[in-house]
């Protein structure tokens, strides 16, 4: 990923080398060819008909939904999974994913068993 990232940037040098003062420099990672930001409904369109042909109906939301339960089911800290997610707390992380507290319970518990009885 970093590699990817490394070459779009220096795409993007290129592009604004190329423009010269045509270059809307707003310091973004994905803007259109000029450096302008890219209208919101496009990138929305276009996640849908991928999405769409890849066989998948899936929404930005549940994207982000799912990022954050990923996250938490691995053992995140749910502080960081709300700071990812922008919440302005962690109560907010933890209603928006409160379908997996059972297991997050489950497993707390597992845990505990296994470092008291060494299992």
């Amino acid at each position: 990923m970093v590699k990817t990232l490394k070459t779009h940037r220096m795409e993007q040098k290129k592009d604004k080398v190329a423009l010269g003062e045509g270059y809307q420099d707003n310091n973004l990672i994905c803007c259109l060819q000029d450096g302008s930001l890219i209208n919101p409904s496009t990138v929305t369109k276009r996640f849908q008909e991928l999405t769409g042909k890849a066989g998948y109906k899936v929404t930005f939301h549940q994207l982000r939904h799912a990022h954050a339960s990923f996250l938490l089911k691995q053992g995140i800290h749910p502080k960081v999974v709300s700071e990812r997610l922008g919440h302005s707390n962690i109560s907010m992380t933890m209603d928006l994913c409160s379908h997996i507290a059972p297991t997050l319970q489950r497993d707390a518990a597992d845990q505990l068993d296994n470092i008291l009885f060494k299992k």
